[in-house]
């Protein structure tokens, strides 16, 4: 049973996603260096906008 006022919250069914979030991961591993800074600033203000996380693109712009 949910949680009365809890509003709901789905990213991925584990069961039917599993292997496409093992890859996701290990793409992500990827794409950043030991530091942890993305290797293309581009492709990481695109998964924001798509992930619409837009304003954390402008937040890290701003410097």
């Amino acid at each position: 049973q949910r949680q009365s006022g809890m509003p709901e919250f789905t990213l991925a069914n584990l069961d039917a996603h599993r292997d496409l979030l093992a890859l996701a991961r290990d793409q992500a591993a990827a794409m950043v260096d030991a530091d942890g800074a993305p290797h293309d600033r581009g492709l990481a203000d695109l998964l924001l906008s798509l992930f619409e996380r837009d304003s954390a693109v402008r937040f890290l712009a701003s410097g």
